[in-house]
């Protein structure tokens, strides 16, 4: 019966220092499983002066906390940039962040008739560029 307990205890210690100290409890990158959801302007065409509402759904489809966002929005011909927010990348927003916000598409603005734009919407976690995952939409003022 002894003999029997020592292997069991051996058997135990031996699963348990096999494992290293990343495996435990800390998610791999590719557990965060982003994505960003344009889900508007929707490629649509626009006319100068318009209200842009900006409407994006980051998410962790496997419930991890979304860590870093940026949504972007520039010049398809010359990548000259209109809008570039948050301001702090940094929310911290459990499972998922749903992410707000509007634009006048003027010429004080900087924006041009017949011009064609892309709104850029990127998630990533504690480091840039880790598990990041992207959705770019592409509209025309006419």
């Amino acid at each position: 019966m002894n003999k029997l307990r020592n292997l069991i205890a051996v058997s135990l210690i031996a699963i348990l220092c096999s494992c290293s100290p990343e495996d435990i409890n800390e998610p791999s990158i590719d557990d965060y499983a982003y994505h960003s959801h344009i889900l508007e302007p929707q490629g649509q065409t626009k006319s100068l002066n318009d209200l842009l509402l900006i409407d994006v759904l980051f998410e962790s489809h496997v419930d991890e906390y979304i860590h870093n966002i940026n949504v972007r929005l520039y010049s398809s011909l010359d990548s000259i940039i209109f809008y570039n927010k948050p301001i702090n990348s940094k929310i911290d927003s459990p499972k998922a962040f749903h992410y707000l916000d509007t634009v006048v598409l003027s010429n004080s603005n900087g924006f041009e008739i017949g011009k064609q734009y892309i709104l850029e919407a990127r998630v990533w976690a504690q480091n840039e560029g880790e598990s990041e995952a992207y959705e770019r939409d592409t509209f025309l003022i006419q």
